[in-house]
């Protein structure tokens, strides 16, 4: 029997599997220089980034040492008299006012509500509310010019939070 036809049949498949890898090994390598250069130009960055550095006029400096009323407050005053709980977590979880755990959200959360000095006006999203100074307001045979039209409003009973 003669075998130099399949031997041939052979060596021309291995030929072709062999031209096969070169042109699948072409675009491997240029993936593995594509990753090379991304990873010097990780470096680069890391070695070379500016260190953070809380300058004074920071509102982290601003917020060490006081409480998380405070804080709070103290954001949103900052804020034009808005706060969002997140901003305000991840700068008071900075100025090392709290740490970073699964409650930390939660606690904003209550340290906002909890002050009083809030109303909520989107999820997540609270302004501060004005302070009304008190007028005198003289009283006239027992009537009073300009007398609320309801117990609430009048301020009988005291305003409360939404319900989160």
């Amino acid at each position: 029997m003669d075998t130099r036809p399949v031997v041939e049949h052979l060596k021309n498949l291995a030929g072709a599997l062999r031209k096969e890898i070169e042109e699948m090994r072409a675009p491997l390598e240029q993936k593995e220089k594509d990753l090379e250069h991304f990873l010097g130009v990780i470096d680069f960055y890391t070695r070379n980034a500016p260190k953070q550095v809380v300058s004074p006029a920071s509102p982290i400096a601003n917020l060490r040492g006081l409480s998380q009323k405070q804080a709070v407050i103290a954001i949103a005053k900052a804020n034009g008299g808005v706060i969002k709980a997140q901003y305000a977590k991840r700068l008071m979880i900075e100025a090392g006012i709290m740490k970073n755990t699964k409650n930390s959200t939660r606690m904003v959360h209550n340290a906002i509500i909890n002050s009083e000095r809030f109303d909520r006006i989107a999820p997540g999203e609270f302004r501060l509310k004005v302070v009304a100074v008190p007028v005198a307001i003289h009283v006239t045979n027992g009537v009073q010019p300009g007398a609320a039209p309801s117990a609430m409003a009048a301020g009988v009973f005291p305003h409360k939070p939404p319900v989160q």
